[in-house]
Order: C-alpha cells, then structure tokens, then sequence
C-alpha cells in the first residue's frame, strides 16, 4: 500500500509544481505588461517629444564624422599600401622589359653576324664561279 501511494504521491506533487510555475509565468505576463506601459507613460510625460530626435541626429553627427574619418584614414592606408605595391610591381616589370630587350638586342646580333658570314660565303662562291666562267670564256675564244 504504501509502495502505491508513494507512486500517487509523487505524481500530485509533480502536477503541483508544474501548475505553480504556470501561475507565475502568466503573473510575471501581466506584471511586465503592466509595469512596461506604466514606464513608457512615465518616459513619455517627462521627455519632451522633440527628444528622440535630438538624440538621433545627435548620434548620426557624431558616428558620420568619425566613420569619415575612419573611412579617410583606410583609404589612405589602402592607397600607401597600394603604392607599395604599384612600385614593387614596376620595378619588377623594369627588369623583365630590361632583360627581355637585352634577349632580344643579342639575338639581333646573332642574326647580324649570321647575315655577314653568309654574305661571305656567297661572296666567295660567286667569285669562284665568276673565276671559272672568265677562265670557261678565255679557252673558248683561244680555240
């Protein structure tokens, strides 16, 4: 018997608790309700109704000037950086035009001497040929 009452015991008290928690939870509703309106009554009554206005331009002001400033001070910073940069990129740039020109200077060179060694040679073999046609012309006019 006691084994089922303890059962039905703990039962009742668990159904106490959760309606007790239910109570406070609509009172705590009503108090906030109640007690929000009476606050904003108050606040309304004592300010004057230009306030919320003032305050808002006030901070608008203050954050717009500070958050130029800030935005100033970024775009500076960005453009030193960037001008880092820039001149990091162009004297990298220098060199490569620099040593691609000389690339290219040297083999216009090569090309240059391969062009006088080749008008050598056909200078040479021309002179050879106009060699061997005089002589080709001199035994036919002796025969």
């Amino acid at each position: 018997m006691r084994g089922s009452s303890s059962v039905y015991g703990s039962a009742v008290p668990g159904a106490r608790q959760r309606n007790r928690r239910r109570r406070r939870k609509a009172s705590l509703r009503r108090f906030r309700g109640t007690h929000q309106t009476h606050v904003e009554e108050a606040v309304d009554k004592r300010l004057p109704r230009d306030f919320e206005e003032r305050i808002t331009n006030n901070i608008e002001e203050r954050l717009s000037g500070a958050f130029e400033q800030r935005i100033k001070t970024h775009i500076n910073l960005f453009e030193q950086r960037a001008g880092l940069r820039m001149q990091m990129h162009f004297e990298n740039l220098e060199t490569k035009v620099t040593l691609a020109a000389d690339g290219y200077g040297a083999t216009l060179k090569k090309i240059e001497r391969e062009l006088v060694d080749l008008n050598k040679k056909v200078d040479e073999k021309f002179a050879d040929h106009d060699l061997v046609l005089t002589d080709h012309n001199r035994r036919n006019n002796r025969a």
